[in-house]
């Protein structure tokens, strides 16, 4: 497979959008996730573009700063570049993190849906230096692997019953 490079892990995004898919998915307590819980270094909240079968390892997005003052030909600064690497896997400290929400089973733990469904973030290496400010606009600006969702990798990789029932 190659050399680990660590840097393909810098930082650690999560989004809304994620969020509100795991509290639609345990039904106590209601808004049970929040920005930060996953240890994320990066919370989006997002759009369409950034749903979790949309995001592909090997995306790349463009972190921007919109125009400033009353130039309507201001363009927005890029200021880092992230390219996607991969879907997170969580430890046990998610489900000790979230121990008031309610399951069954280990095949129903935070740590279980996230791992079956790409929930718990994805990590990126960062081109570029900047500082990221709130109100920056991430825009997508390569898709070189469109099959290859968040969604795909994490369920072909931690998403099998076996490796859940191992992994507790």
């Amino acid at each position: 497979l190659g050399v680990y490079d660590p840097h393909s892990r810098s930082i650690l995004v999560q989004t809304s959008s994620n969020l509100n898919q795991l509290d639609q998915t345990f039904l106590e307590p209601r808004n049970a996730f929040s920005p930060g819980g996953f240890g994320e270094n990066i919370f989006i909240e997002d759009n369409e573009i950034l749903a979790v079968n949309k995001v592909c390892v090997g995306d790349v997005f463009a972190v921007c700063r919109p125009a400033t003052g009353t130039n309507p030909f201001a363009s927005e600064e890029e200021i880092i570049r992230l390219t996607v690497t991969s879907p997170r896997r969580p430890c046990g400290k998610v489900d000790v993190r979230f121990s008031k929400i309610k399951f069954t089973s280990v095949y129903e733990s935070v740590r279980a849906q996230s791992c079956k469904f790409g929930y718990a973030g994805f990590f990126c290496r960062v081109s570029g230096e900047g500082e990221i400010k709130i109100n920056d606009v991430i825009r997508r600006v390569k898709n070189p692997h469109p099959n290859w969702s968040l969604t795909t990798v994490s369920t072909c990789l931690y998403g099998a019953d076996s490796f859940l029932k191992d992994y507790n």
